[in-house]
């Protein structure tokens, strides 16, 4: 049973993105080789999407922005967290100290 030219029709985005199945492919290719205008859509789409820019960041790249930044502020979070400590180990080390002469005395 040959499907309705409009199940075809809405079929072809997801073929000309290359998302359908490859039973859907063949159905697609076995209609568009039997009716002329369903060719002439099918080169139509295949034409708008190579005329479409390519995307500025590929995911790709975008998760190695994103893994970098995660690393920058992983070591943001570090320096802080060792300038913490350094401040309160010496803020102990001068109140023991203070504490120490004062006992002397």
């Amino acid at each position: 049973m040959k499907p309705h030219r409009d199940v075809i029709v809405d079929l072809l985005p997801v073929y000309l993105a290359g998302e359908a199945s490859a039973e859907t492919q063949r159905l697609v290719e076995d209609c568009v080789a039997g009716d002329p205008e369903l060719a002439r859509l099918v080169e139509k789409g295949r034409a708008d999407l190579a005329s479409l820019a390519p995307p500025a960041v590929t995911r790709k790249e975008n998760q190695t922005m994103e893994l970098e930044s995660v690393k920058r502020l992983a070591l943001i979070r570090t320096l802080g967290l060792s300038l913490l400590f350094s401040g309160l180990f010496i803020a102990t080390v001068a109140l023991v100290t203070v504490a120490v002469l004062m006992l002397r005395r």
